[in-house]
């Protein structure tokens, strides 16, 4: 399953222009290390847990007030079980993130610009979901037309709907890769 996830990243990262409406759309992605929804659904299993993390890819999208960017992420996470009389068993669930960024431009330079918004993201398997909303604050440095270099800070709330409610508040920055049409 994971080398699948990773053919259709790569595909849509070769193929995104040919999805792109107009000029300036175009594809990005970020790595999230500390993905407040798998820190959520880490601590909800058992301690024994691995998560292994793919890139999250954010599609494009310019409008006359700013930025929509869609986006889908990937996570696989093993459990580790050791019984009582030493024999181990592990356990592996995968977890697809869907999530949308409403991004505004603050502050345009000719290379550079800063812009805030807010991002909420989804995920469900068999017995929870988990949401997560994040105001955000960005700045992007345009190497060309096509290519950015940038970084966000969010202020994460994720939380999930099982009868325990848990949530995680954290703080986490995200570097980001942007191609443009």
């Amino acid at each position: 399953m994971y080398k699948r996830v990773q053919f259709l990243i790569l595909s849509f990262f070769l193929f995104s222009n040919v999805f792109t409406q107009g000029k300036g759309n175009g594809f990005g992605f970020t790595f999230d290390g500390g993905n407040p929804i798998m820190n959520l659904l880490s601590s909800i299993s058992s301690s024994n847990s691995t998560i292994q993390l793919t890139p999250t890819l954010y599609f494009i999208q310019n409008l006359s007030f700013g930025k929509v960017e869609p986006s889908i992420s990937y996570y696989s996470t093993t459990y580790t079980d050791t019984d009582w009389d030493g024999s181990t068993s592990t356990e592996t669930n995968s977890t697809i993130v869907l999530g949308i960024g409403f991004l505004e431009d603050k502050l345009k330079y000719d290379n550079y610009n800063t812009y805030w918004g807010g991002r909420i993201s989804v995920t469900s398997n068999s017995d929870l979901d988990v949401f997560l909303i994040a105001p955000v604050y960005g700045a992007e440095y345009n190497f060309s037309n096509n290519f950015s270099i940038g970084g966000e800070t969010r202020i994460n709330y994720a939380f999930d709907n099982s009868d325990s409610e848990m949530s995680v508040i954290d703080i986490s920055a995200h570097l980001f890769f942007r191609f443009y049409k």
